[in-house]
């Protein structure tokens, strides 16, 4: 099989992992869809940013892709970890610029 044909499988895979996704999350409720807004956007875009790779992804890098059974979804559970420790991150972050920012404030006033 050429580049070509294997480029072609690959954004089929994706598409078809896409469509699944979206058909099992439009048999849910309207509130557990509402509750999936995180994983929906994620789901996108993670199918976009692969469907652009695919244009420059070598031959080996799509068979590799093309071996993993659920590839949107394994992606998917890879990044919900990571943007886990991202949300503890940025809420340790607020945190610490709302004490500083109160301690400022506070200066103004007591001094």
């Amino acid at each position: 099989m050429t580049l070509e044909n294997i480029r072609k499988i690959f954004c089929k895979k994706l598409s078809d992992e896409l469509e699944l996704f979206k058909l099992r999350k439009l048999q849910e409720s309207a509130e557990s869809i509402y509750n999936s807004a995180f994983e929906i956007d994620s789901m996108i875009n993670i199918y976009e940013v692969l469907m652009e790779i695919s244009d420059s992804a070598t031959l080996e890098a799509l068979l590799a892709l093309l071996s993993v059974p659920e590839l949107l979804g394994d992606f998917y559970l890879q990044w919900a970890r990571t943007a886990d420790s991202n949300w503890q991150e940025i809420s340790n972050y607020i945190y610490k610029k709302i004490a500083e920012t109160t301690a400022k404030k506070m200066e103004g006033v007591v001094g």
